[in-house]
């Protein structure tokens, strides 16, 4: 159970919090039932990332907004830090970039296989095998994603939360 310390809990070895995980921090902007929607920047866990610029969280590039479950009981306007596992984003870049690379790559190797079986020459049962491989690779990763998202995988871990006094949000 989440239980939220004022002020911010320190640094220090005993403090409940993993220096190792990247952390971040955002504002409450939505509450819906027992989650929160917080906006945060892209400034530090983004920074280092090539496909920042078509990332689906910041379509403004500026800011981006996660859904994480409400364990402390966050008001619109607090200010909350937060962590997600690296496993959990290379899990999902996997699911997302690696697996169509992969299947890409299996099919066009199924299909130069399966050409030189049946007598056909060219380079066309390469290129098919290929698009299959990559047509099949859309739906496994939308499945994939989903039971990642059911399974909380990659959801947000609320560590702490910051009151803001009067609802008022000062930076």
């Amino acid at each position: 159970m989440f239980t939220p310390t004022y002020p911010p809990p320190s640094r220090g070895r005993d403090s409940g919090i993993n220096l190792n995980k990247p952390m971040e921090r955002g504002i409450v902007v939505e509450i819906r039932g027992d989650t929160i929607l917080v906006e945060t920047g892209t400034a530090s866990l983004c920074a280092g990332c090539s496909a920042s610029h078509t990332c689906a969280m910041s379509p403004d590039r500026l800011s981006r907004r996660l859904w994480m479950d409400n364990d402390g009981g966050a008001r619109v306007g607090d200010g909350v830090t937060f962590e997600i596992a690296e496993r959990a984003v290379v899990t999902a870049a996997a699911v997302v970039y690696l697996l169509p690379v992969l299947m890409l790559i299996a099919g066009t190797v199924l299909g130069a296989s399966a050409g030189g079986r049946f007598g056909l020459g060219g380079d066309l049962p390469s290129i098919a095998g290929g698009i299959a491989g990559l047509l099949v690779s859309f739906p496994a990763s939308w499945a994939l994603s989903a039971v990642m998202k059911k399974k909380k995988v990659a959801v947000p871990h609320l560590l702490d939360i910051t009151r803001r006094e009067g609802g008022i949000n000062c930076g």
